[in-house]
């Protein structure tokens, strides 16, 4: 995926912690354009989680140095896509290496998870099974590459909002199909034992979400579901050439 955020840490010997948040350039139109959602106005220093996750990891780890933090964001918000939480992970990685605190990956994790659930993996930098509350990592690595394609509707959720209407399931789904097809590459299995438990509330919260199921259900996919908390959705394509047809055909109906 070629969309990412940039950040930029530097140690400040007099221990001052601050940090600064912009959209890139070519996003600020957008930005200006909207009220609130995927291009609104970014959290300033203290509501920024990147911020939080080094004040926190400063704390625990009794370091007296400081930092000059600055964000270039190109991750839309609201979107399902960890933007934030990978701002936090880079931030924690950054501070461990510069600060020269040496902390291990597992302990990084755990108070990685104090923060988000999701902040772990994107710490570790591989794909993993995370259980607990997100620190426990299994890392699992795929035997090939998928192809897919990613598509970003024009409305946003809140991650809060999608949780809060979410009921746990009376019958959980078992990972293992799902990590048998990732272990062996197979992308049919894969596809087909798919599950997040967040879509059916997030497609409550955002019809348009209904309507890109459905436009999928069209495209030949081998599956296709909402990232994480939404409102982005992913398709599992069966070759590099289905995924720009797909992605062709997706572009030209907005």
């Amino acid at each position: 995926i070629a969309i990412f955020d940039t950040l930029y840490f530097s140690t400040e010997s007099q221990g001052n912690l601050r940090l600064t948040c912009n959209w890139a350039n070519g996003f600020l139109a957008r930005e200006q354009a909207t009220e609130g959602g995927q291009w609104g106005p970014l959290p300033d220093s203290r509501n920024n989680l990147a911020w939080r996750a080094v004040h926190l990891f400063r704390e625990r780890a009794g370091v007296d140095l400081g930092a000059e933090i600055h964000i270039t964001k190109r991750i839309p918000a609201e979107a399902g896509l960890g933007g934030a939480s990978a701002d936090a992970a880079a931030a924690l990685v950054a501070a461990n290496r510069l600060w020269k605190v040496d902390w291990s990956l597992s302990k990084l994790a755990a108070l990685a998870a104090e923060l988000g659930s999701d902040i772990p993996v994107l710490v570790s930098g591989t794909a993993s099974v995370c259980r607990g509350r997100g620190e426990q990592l299994q890392p699992a690595k795929p035997a090939n590459r998928l192809d897919l394609v990613v598509v970003k509707p024009p409305v946003g959720l809140s991650t809060a909002d999608v949780y809060r209407h979410c009921k746990p399931a009376e019958t959980p789904t078992a990972i293992s199909p799902l990590l048998n097809g990732w272990k062996v590459g197979s992308a049919q299995q894969v596809a087909t034992t798919m599950c997040n438990r967040l879509q059916e509330p997030a497609e409550q919260l955002a019809p348009d979400i209904i309507q890109l199921r459905k436009t999928c259900n069209s495209l030949g996919l081998l599956g296709h579901q909402m990232t994480g908390s939404g409102s982005t959705y992913f398709g599992i394509c069966r070759h590099a050439k289905h995924a720009r047809q797909v992605a062709a055909k997706l572009r030209a109906m907005r």
